[in-house]
């Protein structure tokens, strides 16, 4: 029987999650085309208050949605490896809370500024994913406790 490191379902993830990286860099290096895009899109007459708010906003949102992308590849690389029970994948997922919830922030300070359903609902979930987060950090902790522990039986 194949073991998880050697299925190609696992090579094609680890591919796609290189992918999203990437995308990620690109999209913050395009932000500024983009955001000036959408504006003008929009029919935002006077923008350069709201595309400095939208940048001051989406560069932090960028760096920690590429820092996240980046924990969960080194997570998905122990887990290719057969060894997801480990102390940093717990580190990971705790790292991966605070960053969402710093997006959740970012969100917040836009609903302040630039108010959007999405925006609500944007906050809303990455506050919940965040949590998820936790409780899979607490989770993982665990099982590394279980794991060290049956390692030391014989």
């Amino acid at each position: 029987m194949k073991n998880f490191s050697q299925s190609i379902f696992t090579q094609i993830i680890g591919y796609l999650v290189l992918l999203i990286i990437l995308i990620t860099i690109a999209a913050i290096a395009l932000l500024p085309y983009v955001v000036a895009w959408y504006l003008r899109d929009m029919g935002v007459a006077d923008s350069q208050w709201t595309t400095n708010v939208l940048l001051g906003l989406l560069y932090p949102c960028g760096l920690l949605a590429l820092l996240t992308e980046w924990e969960v590849f080194r997570i998905f690389r122990s887990l290719s490896q057969n060894n997801p029970f480990i102390i940093q994948n717990v580190k990971a997922f705790r790292r991966i809370a605070i960053y969402l919830f710093g997006i959740a922030v970012m969100f917040i300070i836009k609903i302040c500024l630039l108010n959007t359903l999405m925006t609500m609902l944007g906050a809303f979930a990455f506050i919940v994913v965040g949590l998820l987060m936790l409780v899979l950090s607490d989770v993982f902790h665990q099982a590394v406790v279980y794991k060290e522990d049956n390692d030391l039986t014989i």
